[in-house]
């Protein structure tokens, strides 16, 4: 199975479009938003995210030259960059951000 292509459709279906900000450098990017949760359990284990995630074209990602303490905006919120990207065997990068108030 090619699962690039089902990365190809999850950001086609759910990608919205933001700005990473590498120094005063803005690079557009195509990610999937993926909120927080708590409280959540999955057969009586905890299933806890309490920040907010990515999921990104790795390659696209690596491109920008993010790093932690970078910053990514969605609209007119603004997340610190927390991870460095983890990719997967898709072509995939999950990066975990941080909203501070």
């Amino acid at each position: 199975m090619d699962y690039g292509l089902t990365l190809a459709a999850i950001l086609a279906t759910q990608g919205e479009a933001v700005t990473v900000t590498v120094g005063s450098t803005p690079h557009p990017l195509t990610v999937a938003f993926l909120a927080p949760h708590v409280g959540a359990n999955f057969a009586g284990v905890p299933v806890n995210r309490p920040e907010p995630q990515v999921l990104a074209n790795a390659a696209a990602w690596v491109a920008t030259g993010a790093a932690p303490g970078d910053t990514l905006e969605r609209g007119a919120a603004v997340y610190t960059i927390v991870s460095s990207a983890v990719p997967d065997d898709s072509g995939a990068a999950l990066v975990t951000l941080r909203k501070y108030a």
